[in-house]
């Protein structure tokens, strides 16, 4: 049913919604909500806490004139009460708001308090004097020129329009053998809950539905993995390669590498992702399973998301191995033209080594006839596609994911035994935890005069920027600009600065990094260039402003540039714009330094993107069944698999719509790669 059907909606708002994917009334009812806002708790003034939302029932007393702030800012105030007290109410840059307000009116109000303010904070309400707003409050992706409550509303009219009942995949006797409520009741409490209960119980079965048809699909694909051919591996002595280790391999490290090794030598291709802290020694552990490939005469490729850490591992394999005899063979976008197409005549003649690079490795014109095993560092930074093409340039290869981080994608995929998983958990010896700390903008000066303190003691420090350029907005506060000129002012004059971003040139940038690491410069003002490939021991802090505009994965890598030396490190977090949820989601990393644990908390808070597809987050949304396994939906799932392996093994089929939705799942992604 094409959008246009529903009520209220015409061609542009039509267009609207095929901004977000939804083109359909259908699509429209599977568009579940990406979160819910609890407004089930109703309170009076005297009982209002800070920084908990409510909702409460109160009467207007007065408005205040709208100030204007610089910066096309405004604050528009009113005075509000019930029976137990007053309270203001403010909202930021809604100076409209006094428009449709009355005096002496009674509103139902959600919003949250601040005890600082003495007010509730840019609330919603609506004319009633009975909570009205009370409930779960589904709320929806939006773009431009569409609102929540109209959304609702549309949800709402598609679900009556819609016949509910073609989403069933289940035949009918199996749901009630199975004591699933409705498909209809389950897409309806999805859009518009009468409660957490009945929310809970609806994501459970819906999101069973969907992990059943994805294992099934996944049994399908793993059939065919395991019938085709791959790369054997024959044993070999790794005794010259460790022992050509500058350092001894942790406990850590050799049980992983001990992982790999059987993979490799297995008649089935690796999908393995090894996890390990910044400095924990992945790259060693990855070293060791190229040369194990290498010395069955085959191809090893290593992807790193920047030429930076992409020469860091050239140079680090090119000592390494030399002794070895194993060729290394650089491939990077701004290697000379002669050096390119040497490294590709020699992986075209399935010459055996190691190539190492950046993008530059999936490029059309490289082909590798004899690659044995990929391996992608810093897996969070390449996109599901980039990954995808590198690997197939050999028809199985082995694969070897590298991260600190993983992104909840990747996270999913290893929980459900699509990727195994390798950790290392013990953090290099002579280190010290890294204290952070998450504070706002108003310790900007304490933070300098912290940063003069650490540099009197010999040490350097970086400060990240989400912006390079001066702007009018609020980024532009954080601007590399604004924040050099306030550290050249804050800081004493003999203090020694360099800036760091993407727009300069290469010549440029290296000469930066080169005058950093040679203790040339004290604070290194900085993009998230740095993010990688950059390993100063003695800087021991790292400031970054507005810390909340940042992933959780790409906080706990930028983390990861101090701490790299035996002195006491630290990182400040300084939120430009602090809500409670980011608040919340910062502080993830005051408490843990353990990135598979900020992960976990990542695919809690972001969702756990496609499995079939190539969204690495968001698709499951707050709920998650995933990361709240207290739901039990995947184990639901693996029950109901049993049945219908069973029954296929007997019958040679599924039950339909089930196997049609089985053979679209299947259809939607690649044989080849799982992850």
């Amino acid at each position: 049913m094409d959008l246009t059907q529903l009520k209220g909606i015409g061609a542009k708002k039509a267009a609207r919604f095929a901004r977000l994917g939804v083109d359909t009334a259908e699509q429209l009812v599977c568009d579940f909500p990406r979160r819910y806002e609890d407004r089930t708790r109703i309170c009076s003034v005297e009982e209002l806490q800070e920084g908990v939302s409510a909702v409460l029932v109160l009467r207007l007393l007065r408005i205040y004139p709208a100030v204007y702030l610089p910066g096309r800012r405004s604050l528009q105030r009113v005075l509000m009460a019930d029976d137990s007290g007053e309270v203001q109410v403010i909202w930021h840059n809604q100076p409209y708001r006094a428009k449709s307000l009355r005096v002496g009116e009674c509103y139902c109000v959600y919003g949250i308090y601040r005890d600082k303010q003495k007010a509730l904070l840019d609330p919603v309400l609506e004319r009633s004097d009975v909570p009205s707003l009370a409930g779960l409050e589904p709320v929806y992706a939006l773009c431009e020129g569409l609102r929540n409550g109209e959304r609702k509303k549309l949800a709402e009219q598609a679900l009556e329009k819609v016949p509910l009942s073609q989403f069933e995949i289940l035949p009918e006797g199996d749901r009630c053998a199975f004591g699933l409520r409705s498909i209809e009741w389950s897409y309806r409490t999805r859009h518009k809950p009468a409660s957490f209960e009945e929310l809970q119980i609806a994501c459970r079965e819906l999101d069973a539905r969907r992990w059943l048809v994805y294992l099934l699909a996944l049994g399908r694909i793993k059939e065919i993995v395991k019938r085709s051919l791959c790369e054997t591996l024959r044993p070999v002595d790794m005794t010259p390669f460790f022992t050509a280790l500058p350092f001894s391999l942790t406990a850590g490290q050799q049980a992983a590498f001990q992982e790999i090794q059987s993979d490799l030598l297995s008649d089935e291709p690796m999908n393995r992702l090894l996890q390990g802290d910044v400095g924990s020694g992945k790259t060693a552990v990855a070293f060791a399973a190229a040369y194990l490939c290498v010395q069955n005469g085959l191809q090893a490729a290593l992807m790193a998301p920047t030429e930076t850490l992409a020469r860091q591992h050239i140079k680090t394999a090119q000592k390494l191995f030399a002794p070895l005899g194993v060729a290394i063979h650089p491939l990077l976008g701004a290697s000379p033209a002669k050096e390119r197409q040497r490294a590709f005549q020699t992986a075209a003649e399935g010459e055996s080594g190691l190539w190492i690079g950046t993008h530059a490795l999936f490029s059309d014109g490289v082909a590798f006839p004899k690659l044995g095993l990929v391996i992608t560092d810093e897996q969070h930074r390449f996109g599901v596609l980039q990954r995808k093409k590198l690997q197939q340039k050999a028809s199985i290869p082995h694969t070897l994911v590298l991260s600190a981080t993983p992104i909840p994608r990747t996270l999913t995929l290893s929980a459900l035994g699509d990727l195994s998983l390798s950790q290392i958990a013990e953090r290099p010896p002579g280190r010290q935890p890294i204290g952070t700390y998450v504070v706002d903008g108003r310790y900007e000066k304490r933070i300098l005069a912290f940063l003069e303190k650490e540099f009197e003691k010999g040490h350097q420090a970086y400060f990240v920027c989400p912006r390079i350029d001066d702007s009018e907005d609020e980024l532009g506060h954080w601007s590399i600009v604004n924040v050099a000129a306030r550290c050249q002012k804050g800081l004493s004059a003999k203090r020694r600065m360099g800036v760091l971003h993407a727009q300069l040139k290469a010549e440029e940038k290296e000469a930066v990094f080169t005058a950093f690491r040679n203790g040339e410069i004290d604070l290194l003002v900085a993009t998230t260039v740095i993010e990688v490939g950059v390993d100063v021991p003695n800087a021991t802090v790292i400031v970054i402003g507005a810390a909340e505009r940042f992933g959780l994965a790409q906080l706990h890598q930028l983390r990861g540039r101090v701490g790299r030396g035996a002195g006491k490190s630290h990182c400040i977090l300084v939120a430009q714009s602090p809500s409670p949820s980011s608040l919340e989601r910062l502080r993830v990393l005051e408490k843990s330094e353990d990135g598979f644990e900020i992960a976990r908390r990542d695919l809690a808070l972001r969702g756990a993107g496609e499995r079939f597809g190539t969204q690495q987050h968001g698709v499951s949304g707050l709920y998650d069944r995933l990361a709240q396994s207290e739901s039990g939906a995947l184990e639901l799932a693996r029950d109901w698999m049993q049945r219908y392996e069973a029954l296929l093994a007997e019958a040679g089929s599924l039950p339909e719509p089930l196997a049609t939705a089985v053979a679209q799942e299947k259809s939607r992604f690649s044989e080849i790669a799982l992850n």
